[in-house]
């Protein structure tokens, strides 16, 4: 249990490193709430994000990929 907590507290500090944008795409691609991290029951497609934020879905897709890859990053660097 100590372990799933400290873990959850590690990818909560990557995501809260991340900007609004890329919090935004990782949040509602993943389903979930970014401020208490519950679930949520519907993801949103990159196609619908694309339309509110005035991007293409290639944009969007490149964003979550560049956020993905930040936090995997800094876990890398907190769990070495």
């Amino acid at each position: 249990m100590l372990l799933a907590n400290e873990r959850f507290n590690y990818v909560k500090e990557a995501f809260e490193r991340l900007d609004y944008r890329e919090r935004f795409v990782v949040s509602e691609y993943l389903a979930f709430c970014p401020d208490c991290f519950k679930l949520k029951p519907k993801k949103v497609k990159f196609s619908e994000m694309a339309v509110k934020l005035c991007l293409t879905p290639d944009a969007i897709e490149n964003e979550y990929k560049k956020a993905i890859n930040k936090m995997r990053k800094y876990l890398k660097e907190k769990l070495l």
